[in-house]
């Protein structure tokens, strides 16, 4: 990790964070079974590995779509390796339990994988991203709304640490 100053802005806070949940996503889920990865502890409760796609989901769609380039599911194939479609809009937003019960992990390393390349792909826009970014409007075509750079940032890291917490907490149930 690069030392940074302490007048550190937006994007080195938006950096730590991802980085956080990136280093804590592998250690929850690095050697694990995928079927592990599917079962839910408690009914109605998603389970570990859908919880994982869908944080990393959020990263790609949202990051993607305030950086105005195409999603790294659909671009590097990453749909195929899920078994999933090609659409960008599959991010679990709106599933139902039946959606989530009939979600398979393909692996912890599929899983992971993707994690990391959407993490390389949310690090390379915050390289780029100007200073007054955080006020600026960003189209979600696949949610059909408008919202701040800095209400989405806010959104997804807030859900990928709940989601993370979710993943510990039912990982731990065994």
């Amino acid at each position: 990790m690069v030392d940074r100053s302490p007048d550190l802005g937006w994007r080195h806070l938006v950096e730590a964070l991802i980085l956080r949940v990136q280093r804590e996503l592998h250690v929850a889920l690095e050697g694990r079974a995928a079927s592990s990865l599917d079962r839910a502890q408690v009914v109605d409760l998603n389970p570990p590995g859908w919880l994982a796609w869908h944080l990393t989901r959020s990263y790609d769609r949202n990051v993607s779509e305030i950086a105005e380039q195409e999603q790294r599911w659909t671009e590097c194939g990453w749909h195929a390796r899920f078994g999933r479609p090609a659409d960008p809009g599959d991010t679990g937003f709106g599933h139902s339990n039946h959606d989530v019960a009939l979600f398979r992990t393909p692996s912890a390393e599929v899983t992971l994988a993707y994690h990391d390349d959407v993490v390389t792909m949310v690090l390379a826009w915050l390289e780029t991203a100007p200073d007054g970014d955080l006020s600026r409007i960003a189209t979600s075509p696949t949610l059909g709304n408008n919202a701040s750079v800095l209400d989405r940032l806010v959104g997804i890291l807030n859900e990928a640490l709940q989601h993370l917490g979710q993943i510990n907490l039912t990982l731990g149930m065994r």
